[in-house]
């Protein structure tokens, strides 16, 4: 007869794996440098009268938190199934990448749209990327009203727990491909890691 092999017992993922993501590599350290520098290097630009570049660094950055947590995301479906690390900490690197996931969809749903809302109302024919039901509807006391970046956190908190849009239409393309990508994620941490965590605990 020939034995059996437990080969995702060898599919053993060095390193950062062994415990948990972030206690083992200190990530939360190295963001929390990150996002220092970027708040600082805005205020420098402000400071300049230079804040048209203020925009394209918050893109710059939150593109590479992004590819952060899909790579953070990978290593941990990874550890699963190699049975690596210990579930209750598995079950928090999950919950810390999902609230960064939110704050990272958040700021790129802000960065597309805030700057076409506050267009919109000199010029009602502009195209807006989101829908919210302060400007669908003619509502006493919200006459002006635009989004703020408090307004896409929430957005992406509900894309992140539901799926899919609550109260706030969805109009453009590329709006629903960024919803889409956040969905997934959503359902990978969630679903896969998550739920493994706590059946193993």
């Amino acid at each position: 007869m020939v034995a059996s092999v437990d080969v995702r017992g060898s599919l053993a993922v060095p390193g950062m794996l062994e415990g948990t993501i972030w206690l083992k590599a200190d990530h939360l350290v190295d963001l929390a440098i990150s996002l220092g520098l970027l708040v600082s290097i805005s205020a420098i630009l402000i400071l300049a009268d230079k804040k048209q570049h203020v925009r394209n660094l918050f893109i710059l950055y939150n593109v590479f938190l992004l590819f952060w947590i899909v790579y953070n995301v990978i290593l941990m479906v990874a550890s699963i199934w190699s049975r690596q690390g210990v579930a209750i900490l598995h079950l928090l690197d999950a919950a810390l990448i999902w609230l960064f996931s939110i704050l990272s969809f958040g700021i790129f749903y802000w960065v597309l749209d805030a700057e076409l809302q506050e267009t919109r109302l000199a010029h009602p024919g502009t195209k807006i990327n989101f829908l919210f039901p302060q400007t669908a509807n003619t509502l006493k006391g919200w006459g002006g009203w635009t989004p703020g970046l408090l307004d896409y956190i929430f957005l992406s908190f509900n894309f992140s727990t539901t799926f899919g849009p609550a109260d706030t239409q969805v109009l453009s393309v590329k709006a629903k491909l960024l919803i889409m990508c956040q969905a997934t994620l959503s359902l990978i941490i969630i679903v896969t890691i998550a739920a493994w965590a706590i059946s193993n605990i």
